[in-house]
């Protein structure tokens, strides 16, 4: 155990806290005290009361490290000792509790800013002060009425409230980054499951998310009127709905690419499959939100590929990476299209032209998944070098938006009721 202390112009309520600590610890206790240089004439001296605190922790048997800040009345001065001395602590003990009771305000904050701050991504750590009702005519608290009050939850409170402002920003990588690797129990064990949760969904990684949510659902349900995590416990419990669902339809698109004939039975006339095109085009949205436009970019390009190849799919029984072309029944129409030489693997463009051979009807789209295949194929994330805008994203998003909602309407004939449901099936709205 590290015990961080910050020293000032009394040492009782110093040692008193190192006494009692080195009981509970049995003497597994290593003692950090920092102080600030004296004022000129400054009478108690932080100096002297530092060393008082050190010779009854070294009495005890306990190892003692000294820092001093140089002007215990500048912030950055006293945040730079404190950080320097608080890695020093995490490297050397397995919990960390800050003592803030000395100091001047500005040691004692300083410390308390560090503890809440630079460790989220190490080791939580408790914060600890010495107080008490009764006091001399210095303000001090006499020794025999100090009460000491610790807080074990401070800080993990403190990062539950940063990840969840997170969430709100759909910023699902640094939410779950700010809890994940931290062993928590209760409450806070389940806010972190749910962050792990959307991690997953938000990097398509669906039946990882789903074992999770499966676990998630009773407290989801459970929690969604609470005021501070229930806006968090609605899209658990309604991406619980439908994650095994989702699940199911990847793992029968991953046979698919790999041949299995029996998978696209599996999917062939099952319209709610659909919601997969739509969860991609969600997630475009989230991306720009966060202004990563590139991201956003390529996920709408590729939510309308997942539109066209299911459309084949559902429809048609056409496997777009296998296809089978002595299933379609009008198969000379798209012969003659490609002029007897038909593709071995049905790409965005292709998949888009034989759609519309096989409905007998244009959807006149062109112009629209050009300008988003454009954006795609120069993006620097794919094979060009150029990085797209707020303005040409939106313009992308309101493109794709369109053409999924074409082929809803034109393809499947979906109703505006069944068109609302599959957007409220995936939508994360806060």
């Amino acid at each position: 155990m590290g015990l961080i202390i910050t020293a000032g112009t009394t040492p009782h309520p110093l040692i008193k806290s190192i006494e009692e600590l080195n009981k509970e610890f049995s003497g597994n206790l290593s003692v950090y005290i920092i102080y600030g240089r004296p004022f000129k004439e400054q009478k108690p001296d932080p100096l002297e009361n530092a060393n008082k605190v050190k010779n009854r922790a070294e009495e005890l048997g306990l190892e003692v490290l000294t820092a001093e800040v140089s002007d215990p009345e500048d912030f950055d001065e006293a945040l730079r000792v404190s950080i320097e001395i608080i890695n020093k602590a995490i490297n050397e003990n397995e919990r960390i509790i800050c003592n803030y009771t000395g100091g001047t305000k500005v040691l004692s904050s300083a410390l308390v800013y560090a503890a809440l701050t630079k460790t989220q991504e190490l080791k939580p750590v408790e914060l600890y002060y010495v107080g008490g009702e009764k006091r001399d005519e210095l303000g001090r608290v006499l020794t025999p009425a100090m009460i000491i009050r610790r807080k074990v939850n401070t800080y993990l409170n403190e990062l539950i409230r940063r990840a969840l402002e997170y969430v709100k920003k759909y910023q699902y990588i640094s939410a779950y980054d700010l809890l994940v690797g931290l062993n928590y129990k209760g409450k806070a064990y389940y806010i972190m499951k749910c962050l792990e949760a959307l991690y997953y969904w938000d990097n398509f990684k669906y039946e990882e998310s789903h074992n999770i949510l499966r676990e998630l659902k009773a407290f989801s349900e459970s929690n969604i009127e609470d005021k501070e995590i229930g806006f968090l416990c609605k899209i658990i419990s309604k991406l619980s709905k439908i994650s095994k669902e989702i699940s199911y339809y990847v793992l029968q698109l991953i046979k698919a690419e790999n041949n299995d004939v029996n998978a696209i039975k599996r999917i062939s006339n099952n319209k709610r499959s659909f919601v997969l095109a739509i969860d991609v085009l969600e997630n475009a949205r989230r991306k720009f939100i966060n202004k990563n436009y590139n991201d956003s970019i390529l996920r709408c390009y590729r939510a309308i590929e997942v539109a066209i190849q299911l459309s084949l799919i559902i429809k048609y029984g056409l496997n777009p990476w296998h296809p089978n072309w002595n299933n379609l029944s009008i198969l000379e129409k798209v012969k003659n299209f490609y002029e007897g030489k038909l593709p071995e693997e049905i790409s965005l463009f292709n998949g888009l032209k034989i759609l519309e051979i096989l409905e007998g009807k244009s959807l006149e789209i062109d112009n629209e998944i050009k300008t988003i295949a454009y954006c795609r194929n120069h993006s620097i994330l794919e094979h060009g070098y150029q990085s797209f805008d707020e303005e040409k994203a939106r313009k992308v998003i309101e493109y794709t938006q369109h053409i999924i909602s074409k082929i809803e309407r034109e393809i499947f004939q979906f109703s505006d009721e069944e068109i609302l449901n599959f957007s409220n099936m995936v939508e994360h709205k806060f």
